[in-house]
């Protein structure tokens, strides 16, 4: 299941992994933790361990990246083509698209009071794949605390102002297998969760979208 979500004006892809894929990325999540490379010193995440990721099949995960990117390129495509006079051909050969993730991926080990600042990010689209989403940390959002703005684990986008009809935020609750794209400089933030488990993601950045020829990745 795929939904292109429009709160206020940017779109949030989200899309749902296979159990194949799942696993992927569950073997991914596993080897990258147990020969840790640091990667946190580049990114705004308080969270202490957020490694490199390191793939078997590296070939294999760029497959299932260029899925997802070339799907929401083409979305976006053909909703711009609705303001434009000349629309741009849309039915193009989409193998044909090739892009670098530059420095990434990386991977996020959360655990309890750990968050993300309001952060933007670098490159064109930026991309969260939620490996492991521990049934714990939704739970928390209905342990009678006295709030009506329980988030905890939540990932929140923020983009311009509240105006009339749009209150300028959109909370997402994540779930295991999820992936979300959206654009690099869309404002978010991940918040805190306080119970004693980890919540796994990976994150990577995407660049240089363009057709016909290929972008090596640094």
């Amino acid at each position: 299941m795929t939904d292109y979500i429009r709160p206020f004006g940017p779109t949030i892809y989200r899309a749902e992994m296979d159990s194949e894929e799942l696993a992927m990325f569950t073997k991914c999540a596993e080897y990258s933790l147990e020969q840790p490379q640091p990667h946190g010193q580049q990114l705004a995440g308080n969270i202490a361990k957020q490694y490199q990721a390191k793939f078997e099949d590296r070939e294999k995960f760029m497959s299932f990246v260029h899925k997802h990117v070339s799907a929401f390129t083409k979305y976006e495509m053909e909703r711009a083509n609705e303001l434009l006079i000349n629309p741009v051909n849309t039915d193009v050969d989409w193998k044909q698209m090739y892009f670098s993730l530059h420095t990434g991926p990386w991977i996020n080990y959360q655990e309890a009071n750990e968050f993300n600042p309001i952060h933007s990010h670098n490159g064109t689209l930026s991309a969260v794949i939620y490996i492991d989403v521990p049934k714990e940390i939704q739970e928390e959002a209905n342990d009678g605390l006295p709030t009506n703005m329980r988030c905890p684990g939540q990932i929140e986008f923020l983009y311009g102002s509240d105006v009339v009809g749009s209150s300028g935020t959109h909370k997402i609750i994540p779930k295991t297998g999820d992936i979300l794209l959206f654009h690099a400089g869309l404002k978010h933030q991940v918040y805190p969760f306080k119970s004693n488990v980890t919540r796994v993601s990976m994150s990577f950045n995407v660049f240089d979208i363009r057709y016909g020829k290929e972008v090596k990745d640094d």
